[in-house]
């Protein structure tokens, strides 16, 4: 259930999930599983963007 789930948020991140596979994971994943591991990959983003800002500005 957590590897469907950390698939579906993060092609979902990236914008490559069709509308049908969208669907099926709504209608078949868990809503928490599905917050909790969208939580977690945007703060890996932010933390992973103000990693590579501050390389650039050092």
């Amino acid at each position: 259930m957590w590897l469907r789930a950390v698939k579906a948020v993060l092609s979902a991140l990236f914008g490559v999930q069709s509308d049908k596979n969208r669907q099926s994971d709504f209608a078949k994943g868990s809503l928490p599983h599905i917050l909790i591991i969208g939580i977690m990959c945007i703060g890996l983003l932010i933390i992973a963007l103000v990693l590579a800002v501050s390389l650039v500005l050092n």
